[in-house]
């Protein structure tokens, strides 16, 4: 036979209150949370969710680039940046593909440099990646192109600085929710531009960017 009382009992039942409140309070709290936006979910990334993958991308390693001008030639440019996703998932070998002007990167938009400067003119090219492979999206995604900007003999002439470069990647993976591929802009502004006698110039990227292609 219990040897509790009523009056032992009621204390029980008032002490339970508190904790039932408190217990009901920790989704809520969990939920107020602010989301890191480079955090990805294994259903954004199943679904080829190219937004948020795009959002989720940082960089890492050298942002670079060299500019050759060849006065009656085409000019020729060569940018270095390593684009990672350390909030994905799971570990995840991963491909690039750029536009080379043939073979099966035709699908790939072409990249394209416009120079305020100069009235926003705008060259298209080609770009050549000097690395391929598949590479761990968490490690670090190599992107090393040569770009060749078409009809731009002479470009030595305009006023290059703050030439905003738009260059597509198509990245692609396979997982447990099928083959996946999204293209997306890397984007980024150069500081510096043609100086006279200068054939070469070396210079840095400013704002470098990953976005939805055309956004």
């Amino acid at each position: 036979m219990s040897h509790l009382s009523r009056r032992t009992l009621g204390k029980g039942a008032a002490w339970s209150v508190p904790l039932a409140a408190a217990s009901a309070s920790v989704p809520a709290l969990a939920a107020s949370q602010p989301r890191d936006p480079k955090q990805l979910t294994k259903e954004e990334v199943q679904s080829g969710n190219c937004a948020r993958i795009a959002e989720a991308m940082t960089f890492d390693g050298l942002r670079n680039y060299s500019h050759t001008f060849g006065g009656y030639a085409d000019a020729n440019m060569n940018i270095a940046v390593t684009i990672q996703a350390q909030g994905w998932p799971y570990a995840q070998p991963m491909s690039v593909k750029t536009y080379n002007g043939q073979g099966w990167n035709r699908h790939v938009p072409a990249p394209s440099i416009t120079l305020p400067r100069a009235g926003g003119k705008t060259f298209k090219g080609r770009a050549s990646l000097a690395s391929r492979g598949r590479w761990g999206i968490r490690q670090g995604v190599p992107v090393s192109p040569n770009l060749q900007w078409r009809d731009s003999a002479h470009a030595d002439k305009l006023d290059w600085h703050d030439a905003t470069l738009t260059l597509p990647l198509e990245f692609s993976w396979s997982d447990d929710g099928g083959e996946h591929a999204c293209v997306l802009d890397f984007k980024c502004e150069l500081l510096d531009g043609w100086r006279a006698g200068a054939g070469l110039v070396r210079g840095r990227m400013w704002n470098p960017r990953i976005t939805v292609h055309g956004k």
